[in-house]
């Protein structure tokens, strides 16, 4: 039997609208979906228990599955329904002291998938835990993620980096690249490093002018020390049809092929040398462009993704005798 109810724990991710992604590739399957957006349902409250009111909106649609995303669902709501709904959580994020997060643990004990999208964690996890860790990575909308060639000068530059500046690898790549090239940084604060980001804040359909605009967009994760670990802002490049330049994370290879959906760099020297080689070679990069761009469209949309991890629930639940 398949899963066609989904009750869904979540924000609303006004920056990325990943939470509104998943949602729609779910009912792109045909699924019934109800989102409960937990910040604002808890604002709604007035007082009354935020787990009482959640669980008796799940009662009522009774779902085949409930989701969280990352860790929006409640503690008491999870240990309720442990061992009488499916329950998964998908967790988007990196942390570099996984032991210290001890709500994220808590919650990962709590369910019975635990989606992450890095596999290099996998073993921490199982010590710390967290029982069923499954790698599962983001994708693009094909609504959203678009190409967009903005007239405006305003969106355009040779080289184009959106993140905010958290840590000390990102910041030396990005300074070192501002020093040599036409760079526009898009999002957060950059001022001690003496950048001046063009805006704080970048939404998605600010995003794909920001692709269509620039030469190059820079990638530059959190880490580059964990397999197959990369931001969601990778598939949002590809998706909008951007040319990315991006850092090398072990198994990257697994995923993409190099100079033909995107291109990586494994150090700082030969970021800016390859800068220098894609903006004289106005056609090669073009053409990677939209190689990358058809792959995240045609292998890794939002229905793609959500099939894949509603197949693992429901492969894992029949392993262990338990019925969707």
């Amino acid at each position: 039997m398949s899963i066609e109810r989904i009750a869904f724990l979540g924000k609303s991710k006004a920056r990325t609208h990943e939470t509104r992604f998943m949602v729609k590739g779910m009912r792109q399957l045909g699924k019934q979906v109800l989102f409960l957006n937990v910040p604002s349902i808890r604002r709604r409250l007035r007082g009354r228990d935020l787990a009482s009111v959640l669980l008796g909106e799940i009662e009522r649609f009774g779902p085949q599955l409930v989701l969280s995303y990352s860790k929006d669902a409640p503690d008491e709501v999870l240990a309720q329904l442990r061992g009488r709904v499916p329950t998964a959580m998908f967790w988007p994020d990196y942390v570099e002291q996984l032991e210290s997060e001890e709500r994220l643990l808590r919650k990962g004990r709590l369910v019975d998938v635990f989606f992450m999208t890095n596999k290099g964690l996998r073993d921490e996890l199982i010590a710390l835990g967290v029982s069923r860790p499954v790698f599962c990575p983001q994708a693009c909308d094909a609504a959203e993620h678009r190409r967009i060639r903005p007239r405006r000068g305003y969106w355009k530059s040779d080289v184009a980096f959106v993140g905010r500046p958290h840590s000390g690898f990102r910041e030396a790549i990005v300074k070192s690249v501002h020093e040599k090239a036409d760079l526009k940084v898009w999002g957060g604060d950059w001022r001690h490093v003496g950048i001046e980001s063009i805006r704080r804040d970048i939404r998605p359909r600010e995003f794909a002018k920001i692709c269509g605009g620039a030469k190059i967009v820079l990638g530059c994760d959190m880490t580059n020390r964990v397999e197959c670990y990369f931001s969601f802002r990778t598939w949002q490049v590809l998706g909008c049809g951007g040319f990315l330049l991006t850092d090398y994370v072990p198994g990257l290879e697994t995923i993409f092929r190099n100079g033909e959906h995107l291109v990586w760099y494994k150090d700082g020297a030969e970021c800016l040398e390859l800068i220098d080689y894609y903006l004289a070679h106005d056609e090669e990069r073009r053409q990677i462009g939209d190689q990358g761009f058809e792959f995240v469209h045609r292998t890794r949309n939002y229905p793609i993704m959500m099939r894949e991890m509603l197949d693992t629930v429901e492969q894992l639940m029949a392993e262990d005798g338990r019925a969707v």
